[in-house]
This record gives C-alpha cells, structure tokens and sequence, in this order.
C-alpha cells in the first residue's frame, strides 16, 4: 500500500509533467505555464513540509497554521521578482517591505470564506501558499457522495472549475475547490452560482480544436467556469488544464461572463 507521502509526490509529480508537456503545446501562453511550474515545484516542497492531521471536529480553515504558512511566503515572493510576469515582479518587491505581521493578516483574509477571491497578487501570493496546506488537509478525508452545496462541503470554498468523469453511461460533473482543491459532485444542468436550471439558459461555448474543455455559462447571473472533460481526454490534469486553456477565458470575459473565481494563474 502507498503511503501518504507518496501519493503526495505522485499527486504533485503529474501536476509538474502535465504543465511541461502543455507549455510545449500552447507557445502564446508558454511563459506563464513555465513560471506556473516553477510555483508547482514549490507548491510540492511545501506539501512534503506540511504534517498537519485533519480534525473532523473543527472546520478545515481553522486547523491551518497561519505562521507556518507565512513562513513559505520568502521563497515565494523571491521566486516572483525573478520569474514572474512584470505585475507580479514588482508586486513581489512591495510585498517583501511588508512586515511579517501583514502577511499574516494577507493569509488571515485569504482564509476568510466570505471575501471574494480575485485575479491580483494580494490573493496569488496567499493562495499559492495556502493551497497546498488545504489539500493536504482535506486529502485526509474519505470521497465524498453527492452533495447540493454550490461551495465546498470541506473548507466552504467557491468551485474554481468543473470536471467532468466517467460515471456509468455518461460524465458526472464534479467541482474543484479554489482554495483546497477538494472535488465534490454536482448536478449537470445547473449553474453553480445562481442555480438557474434552463438548459436554455445554460450555454456551453467550446472549441473544435480543443474537445476536452468547455465553458459552462449562465445567462441568468453573467458567471461561468471552464470544465475539463476527463471522458474526452483520459490523459488531461484538471487543475493544470485549466490554467493552460486560459484563452477560452479571454474570450468569454470579453462576451460579458465574469468568472466564478479566477485560477490561481490569474485567468
């Protein structure tokens, strides 16, 4: 039997392969994809470090050892000022004049379930540290069955994409959280945010060039999210291939839809 550690590194190792393999297929976004490896391979170190036990008793934000957590923030805000776009590089500067108390107060709001998450770097530098620490929490807990919730039924968190897998005859639909990266089943034919359930109001926008992913709209509240289609494409990573379609994101926002929650990349 696998232990723990190893499934962590297996989890984490098909992460770093599959946005190798896609920063090689899409060159208009490559840059981003291989600064994104380089915050997976990080995001990996500091799952290996994390121990924390999972206490059903409690709810999973509160178990996170936010100076644990600021204590990754260096090499992340160092990683940025090399490598990252040029927003991100000079945010990356201003960050590291902060004190340790506001980064503390950054990883404090970014656990807060009611603030909204953004694209900007006041949310990418606590969630890159953050999501790790999540998953390896919620990862400790058994599959969940079908659930209504439109958030998260571990951690409360808003669905940042839909995954789409094989189940009987057909695809059942799965969400994956944005901060512990937990994935929970959900109807098909309902919007994650609103609820509307007219499939004529539930457009699905896709491209003949890239079959596995999909965008799933409503026209009732304006919001979509990208879904990856496992039944289509055996081999896809949904956290990465979301990111990399980033282009269908570009062309949504400019229809009018604005995104659930932005991925971590931004888009």
């Amino acid at each position: 039997m696998e232990s723990t550690t190893d499934n962590r590194r297996k989890r984490w190792d098909t992460r770093l392969l599959r946005v190798k393999e896609l920063a090689d297929l899409h060159q208009p976004i490559a840059s981003a994809l291989r600064f994104y490896h380089l915050v997976l391979e990080l995001q990996a170190e500091i799952s290996s470090r994390s121990r924390l036990v999972f206490n059903p008793e409690l709810p999973l934000r509160s178990q996170i050892d936010v100076a644990a957590v600021v204590s990754e923030m260096p090499a992340l805000l160092s990683l940025s000022a090399q490598h990252g776009p040029e927003p991100l590089r000079e945010a990356a500067h201003q960050w590291n004049s902060f004190g340790e108390q506001e980064w503390i107060q950054a990883i404090q709001s970014a656990l807060d379930p009611a603030r909204p998450l953004s694209a900007g770097p006041e949310d990418f530098f606590p969630r890159a540290c953050l999501q790790p620490v999540a998953e390896n929490l919620q990862s400790q807990l058994s599959e969940d069955t079908y659930t209504a919730n439109n958030v998260c039924p571990v951690c409360a968190g808003l669905p940042q994409m839909a995954v789409l897998q094989p189940e009987g005859d057909a695809a059942g639909r799965w969400l994956l959280c944005s901060l512990c990266l937990r994935q929970w089943s959900f109807r098909r034919l309902i919007c994650p945010w609103c609820r509307e359930e007219d499939k004529d109001k539930l457009p699905r926008f896709s491209s003949e060039e890239w079959p596995a992913v999909h965008v799933e709209a409503c026209d009732t509240c304006r919001r979509y999210l990208k879904a990856i289609d496992l039944t289509v494409d055996g081999l896809a990573v949904p956290l990465i291939d979301e990111i990399a379609f980033s282009v269908l994101d570009v062309w949504t926002a400019d229809r009018g839809y604005t995104k659930i929650v932005p991925n971590l990349m931004g888009f």
